[in-house]
């Protein structure tokens, strides 16, 4: 909250070197990077998480949002379909995906 930042990534570095199975940390982290606005590190930490803890659906999201932000449709779309594979009464992620899948639709006409 108080946006210290470097502390915080500092403190979450030290987190992944010292439990690198946690992956939390690595979720953490990720979140850090894209408030920071660094996407390409955040997706990097989401990966990292995913190996850890493949139905990790906060990572899952977070991947779908960086993905739809990027403009990469399909694959954001794949990725809200694994989060809804895990979690299928999300209905924010429901929309989501019915949204990008009408957008798919609307773009292959």
């Amino acid at each position: 909250n108080e946006k210290r930042n470097a502390a915080a990534l500092d403190f979450l570095d030290q987190a992944t070197l010292l439990q690198p199975d946690f992956a939390e940390a690595w979720n953490r982290r990720a979140g850090l990077h894209y408030a920071m606005g660094n996407r390409r590190k955040s997706m990097a930490d989401i990966n990292e998480v995913l190996q850890r803890q493949p139905r990790h659906f906060g990572a899952i999201a977070g991947m779908a949002t960086i993905l739809t932000e990027a403009g990469e449709d399909e694959l954001a779309l794949r990725a809200w379909q694994r989060y809804l594979d895990i979690y299928p009464a999300d209905r924010d992620a429901q929309k989501a995906a019915m949204e990008l899948s009408e957008k798919l639709a609307g773009n292959r006409t």
